[in-house]
């Protein structure tokens, strides 16, 4: 008998690379990454693309919503759509668009119920305490990571057909950064080949939000960090 798959939604970074690791034992992964006009946009795709090879488990939906761009950030008094409007970059840590994290979310579950998931696994962990710098510029539902699963859940049991409602799944949700990566490495997940800056470009700036739970989480580990060195 065939096994149901499980959708991991994914950006990249160290959660949905440790939830795919560990969740490949049960079955077939497929992934989905959503480009939503994130600076990192092109980095995260490619990690995904090396992390879903890495674990034999190639099977990759990408997803385009950068038009979103054209709602954020707009100069007063400009129109969407003008073409003289310039195209401005969406962040998840903006309070502005705190909203936007349901939206993929959404997109995710849409996609495990075409293909009759067992459900959507995302990699969401234990946020730091306010005032750790790691946690800078965090829009609300960082800090509250739980009820956002649960909430997630009762849109998903609202919006999608009862007998094929997909449950958002988000297996390490309790779990430290530190700790998330220390599962990874009993998984044996290709940590080396995740992506977590925020800003985008060559190697990890060292200096984002991003980066800085990164280093922080792998110095407490441990493990050398490959990717770059963060900024002293």
């Amino acid at each position: 008998m065939t096994k149901r798959p499980s959708v991991i939604l994914s950006g990249g970074g160290v959660g949905s690379t440790v939830v795919a690791s560990r969740y490949r034992r049960d079955g077939p992964v497929r992934w989905v990454f959503v480009d939503y006009g994130q600076p990192a946009a092109e980095q995260e795709r490619q990690a995904v693309i090396a992390i879903a090879h890495a674990l034999d488990a190639p099977d990759i939906t990408t997803v385009r919503i950068d038009h979103l761009t054209q709602l954020t950030q707009r100069p007063a008094g400009a129109r969407a759509g003008s073409t003289n409007e310039p195209r401005h970059r969406v962040s998840l840590r903006d309070p502005a668009n705190a909203g936007l994290l349901g939206t993929l979310v959404g997109i995710g579950c849409d996609c495990a119920l075409r293909v009759n998931a067992t459900g959507l696994m995302i990699g969401l962990f234990g946020s730091p305490p306010e005032g750790d710098p790691t946690a800078a510029n965090g829009p609300g539902w960082q800090l509250h990571p739980r009820e956002f699963i649960h909430a997630a859940n009762i849109f998903a049991e609202a919006t999608f057909p009862v007998s094929k409602t997909p449950e958002v799944l988000a297996p390490i949700v309790e779990l430290p950064a530190a700790d998330v990566v220390r599962l990874g490495s009993r998984f044996d997940a290709p940590l080396e080949l995740t992506w977590s800056c925020e800003v985008g470009g060559e190697t990890h700036c060292g200096r984002c939000a991003g980066c800085l739970q990164r280093f922080k989480a792998f110095d407490e580990v441990g493990i050398h960090e490959k990717t770059a060195a963060p900024a002293r």
